[in-house]
């Protein structure tokens, strides 16, 4: 077995789209850090990444045989007439489906974009055309990061509502994912609203309290080891996609690797049971 079947979450991208299908079934758990070439924008029809399983969380994702397919549209057929027409004009919509190779799960991933073509050299025997596949939608979208065991249903339903936008508009990704952190502040109780007094009146009214404040709450409540700073670092993208700014793909890769970090820490209390770990080796002498 190669090193990408024995150590996954250490092996580069390029490797699993080698690893033969058999290996990848056999993967019983894995460590879920990023890999960034996993999430690129595009990537060739004859190295499809395996993503991992939107389903099971450990199984990857294989391309199903005979499932890629790719149409080109009138309009692009048509502009092959033009005198300048180049191969690099021709622009197709693809589709494919991939599965889980966890044979207790056998998930199946729909996929489906546009494509670009991209002119290469092939050795001495001249130019070639390849087919560059750009994925607008994911049906069941694969996770980006892991979540711990004992994620809020509501926490866990804006992140996966994030990473399915994640393919078709980044702003929006980024939104779902700060309504996340917002759905993490309900789950720790952390309140919603406050009294906004007009000047002049004595009752006032109740407004929605923003996150900002909210996260600065819940940081003094809680008494929290995970620095507030994380959770708006979280906020500003977030607020990035909100307002139609645009969001970058590596800031939003960036505010998943940060968030996985703080829901390892706030729901699965990994310094907690580092510690106990750490005070059962230092009882024992490591004898047992």
């Amino acid at each position: 077995m190669g090193f990408a079947a024995l150590y996954p979450s250490y092996a580069p991208a390029f490797l699993w789209s080698f690893a033969p299908a058999a290996a990848l079934a056999n993967l019983e758990e894995f460590s879920m850090a990023i890999e960034r070439e996993l999430w690129a924008e595009e990537f060739a029809d004859d190295s499809i990444p395996h993503f991992v399983c939107p389903r099971c969380n450990r199984g990857r994702l294989t391309l199903m045989k005979g499932s890629l397919r790719k149409d080109e549209p009138t309009w692009s057929q048509d502009a092959h007439s033009h005198d300048a027409w180049d191969p690099e004009w021709i622009t197709q919509r693809f589709s494919l489906h991939a599965q889980c190779g966890m044979p207790k799960c056998g998930e199946v991933v729909c996929i489906s974009g546009k494509t670009r073509s991209e002119i290469v050299q092939e050795g001495d025997d001249g130019l070639t055309v390849d087919d560059i596949l750009i994925p607008e939608a994911m049906v069941p979208a694969p996770p980006i990061i892991s979540l711990p065991k004992g994620t809020p249903d509501a926490v866990a339903a804006a992140l996966n509502s994030s990473f399915g936008l994640f393919w078709s508009d980044l702003g929006a990704a980024a939104s779902r994912m700060r309504l996340s952190v917002e759905r993490l502040m309900d789950h720790f109780g952390i309140v919603k609203t406050r009294i906004q007094k007009a000047k002049n009146q004595g009752k006032g009214k109740r407004v929605p309290l923003d996150l900002s404040p909210r996260i600065d709450k819940f940081a003094s409540a809680t008494k929290t080891t995970v620095d507030p700073k994380t959770l708006h670092a979280l906020r500003r993208v977030g607020n990035l996609g909100t307002h139609g700014a645009d969001v970058t793909r590596d800031a939003l890769l960036d505010g998943y690797t940060v968030y996985e970090d703080a829901l390892e820490e706030l729901i699965g209390r990994r310094n907690e049971k580092i510690a106990r770990l750490v005070k059962k080796l230092n009882a024992t002498s490591g004898k047992y």
